[in-house]
């Protein structure tokens, strides 16, 4: 029963394409799972509500009004299930409390001055403090994301983030593509299309060899 969060401290970085794409794939391996979403736009619940009026198979989505209701269900989930968790991109007890049950924490990163400040940020105080609460190690896997396909060297964006203690680089990165945002107007992931345009093809290989690095994690 892995406990599997997306999580960023900045909105906006495709942390719930990200997300939803999993469950997808979860989906199609035929993988038990029940996504927990304590984001504030509710994307994951809205997108889900999408794939049931379109005749899609929906995925099983909670969402919990308070924290106590969230540690009952933590305490109780099948140990069969994974839980996937698409964590807000702000500070609050929900999200501190999903980062110290955590197995796997994936922080989706873009070439971004203000998201690799709010980052180190994040590194330096927020979870520093979970971990000193909890006595509960944390890792952030880092992808980088939303990466413009001209981008060819990465290393400045590593270099800025050399100093953040609980941050460690996944292999697997995904560039900017068309697809990751019109897929979701029907509340597909990319894995369900049919694809023939070569931008499109990889950004399909993109999200395999993802999905692929993370099960080696687990």
């Amino acid at each position: 029963m892995p406990f599997i969060t997306f999580s960023h401290p900045k909105g906006g970085v495709g942390k719930t394409t990200i997300c939803f794409n999993y469950l997808i794939y979860l989906q199609k391996k035929n993988v038990p799972f029940v996504c927990i979403d304590l984001d504030g736009q509710n994307s994951i619940t809205h997108l889900n509500s999408l794939r049931e009026l379109n005749g899609l198979k929906p995925f099983e989505v909670l969402r919990f009004d308070n924290e106590k209701k969230l540690i009952s269900y933590i305490e109780e989930v099948d140990e069969d299930k994974y839980v996937i968790i698409d964590s807000g991109g702000f500070d609050s007890l929900f999200n501190r409390l999903v980062l110290s049950v955590s197995d796997l924490i994936i922080t989706p990163l873009a070439d971004s001055p203000l998201e690799l400040l709010r980052l180190i940020d994040f590194d330096k105080n927020i979870v520093s403090d979970i971990e000193k609460e909890t006595k509960h190690k944390i890792k952030l896997h880092i992808l980088l994301n939303k990466i413009n396909s001209s981008t060819k060297q990465i290393s400045h964006i590593k270099e800025q983030l050399n100093s953040c203690k609980h941050c460690k680089f996944l292999n697997s990165m995904i560039r900017d593509r068309v697809i990751y945002k019109n897929s979701l107007i029907e509340a597909k992931g990319v894995l369900e299309l049919k694809l023939e345009k070569k931008s499109d093809l990889k950004a399909k290989e993109e999200l395999e060899n993802l999905f692929n690095e993370l099960k080696k994690l687990l």
